[in-house]
């Protein structure tokens, strides 16, 4: 059983599926050395730092996912996300929504996953 809500739960699994598409399309070769995954709400306009293992940082990408919706019958800007590998152990992940009318932000969970190639 999941500690996540539904859609974050549903979500994860769809970007599991994804890692494992590429896994298979790359598989015969043995590129894919590594895929670690999360999820982080962060809390503040910078983001937040994700520890993670030892990657080399020319051999890896990151992939980042909005989790979930914001409610139903409002109206929003675009969700602004993103992740980016800092160094071979750590990763900023940024979540933030604003409204269109009416002012601050909301951050939101968001997916992250770090792939590392042979």
């Amino acid at each position: 059983m999941s500690d996540f809500d539904p859609v974050t739960h549903a979500e994860l699994l769809r970007v599991a599926a994804s890692v494992a598409t590429l896994q298979s399309s790359v598989g015969a070769l043995g590129a894919v050395k590594s895929v670690q995954r999360g999820v982080v709400t962060p809390a503040e306009t910078g983001g937040i730092a994700v520890t993670i293992a030892s990657v080399n940082p020319s051999k890896a990408f990151v992939l980042a996912s909005l989790t979930n919706s914001f409610g139903q019958g409002n109206s929003w800007n675009a969700p602004q996300i993103g992740a980016m590998l800092l160094s071979a152990t750590e990763l900023r992940v940024i979540g933030a929504v604003s409204p269109i009318s009416g002012g601050g932000s909301y951050y939101v969970p968001v997916s992250w996953q770090v792939v590392e190639f042979y």
